[in-house]
């Protein structure tokens, strides 16, 4: 019997996703009550990136607006669009941070975050001085991205009730607001999503070598995966080298190890050490032919 990917969400919330949810919860509904009772108090436009307080030194808003939904005030629209935001966010991040570890989760919420910032500052300062961004979507774009990239042919359920595949409901999601933006000739939110969703695609392609699941790009990831893995072999030949040139060889005389045992327990060794991938087809060869003088031996014995 098959199950649903997701029913209500996930079952255990690392401690990383907690503080986020917390972060991004207890800031968005400060900056939605001062909206409300304390129009005059400073407070979102502190937290909020804009172009205007990074050059009054509010350094920290490329980091604060991350935790922001942005709101007119205290509302039923505003609270609906908080637990939108945060439950995609609990699912979505916590079964990505699963999968990729808290380091890799770390650099791509904060990254997305950091490089929409750029982008969102460079459209601000051509044309929207006065623009105010509030961000928490903006890094759920590298998430979703993330995440469809590592689950391209998963199923989620519309209302719970009716199943799609993730990849169009992720696509339309990402397209629609984009489209509008860009439309609407509103591109510090156009540039600021589309390069946090660049980013959280090609990290993820960069790091595990994975296609998306749009076709046309597939000829381009098979470049960038084929230069990583170009890399990754040019890497193995060095250490396979310098490991060659430190076990195969006496360090103290610089003569060759002749001895078969020598060389099964430096081969041995390097094989623990870093896999039997960085053996060069030379060694390979010489360990196959003493493990069958061996079996010979032993057989002749016996």
């Amino acid at each position: 019997m098959r199950h649903p990917l997701y029913k209500i969400g996930p079952q255990k919330t690392p401690t990383i996703m907690q503080t986020i949810l917390f972060l991004t919860g207890i800031a968005s509904l400060f900056c939605a009550l001062q909206v409300s009772f304390f129009p005059h108090f400073p407070l979102q436009h502190g937290l909020s990136l804009s172009w205007l307080g990074v050059t009054e030194h509010f350094y920290w808003q490329p980091l604060t607006y991350l935790f922001l939904v942005p709101s007119d005030g205290i509302s039923v629209s505003f609270f609906f669009n908080l637990a939108f935001h945060l439950y995609l966010i609990w699912v979505f991040g916590t079964s990505l941070l699963e999968r990729v570890g808290s380091l890799h989760f770390f650099i791509l919420f904060f990254g997305s975050g950091l490089v929409a910032s750029l982008f969102g500052l460079l459209a601000m300062s051509v044309s929207y001085p006065f623009y105010q961004l509030s961000g928490s979507s903006i890094v759920l774009y590298s998430i979703l991205t993330a995440w469809l990239m590592l689950n391209p042919g998963a199923e989620l359920k519309l209302f719970f009730a009716i199943p799609f595949q993730a990849k169009w409901i992720f696509l339309l999601f990402l397209g629609l607001p984009l489209l509008l933006a860009f439309s609407d000739w509103d591109f510090v939110t156009f540039f600021s999503y589309l390069s946090s969703s660049v980013f959280g695609y090609l990290y993820v392609l960069c790091l595990y070598h994975v296609h998306s699941p749009l076709p046309f790009l597939h000829q381009m990831e098979r470049r960038v995966i084929a230069f990583f893995h170009k890399r990754k072999e040019k890497r193995m030949e060095k250490k396979a080298h310098l490991f060659h040139e430190a076990k195969t060889y006496d360090i103290k005389t610089g003569n060759p190890i002749i001895s078969d045992e020598e060389f099964m327990e430096a081969m041995l060794s390097k094989i623990s050490l870093y896999g039997e991938g960085f053996l060069t087809k030379e060694e390979k060869a010489r360990m196959q032919k003493i493990s069958k003088e061996r079996r010979e031996k032993k057989k002749k014995e016996s």
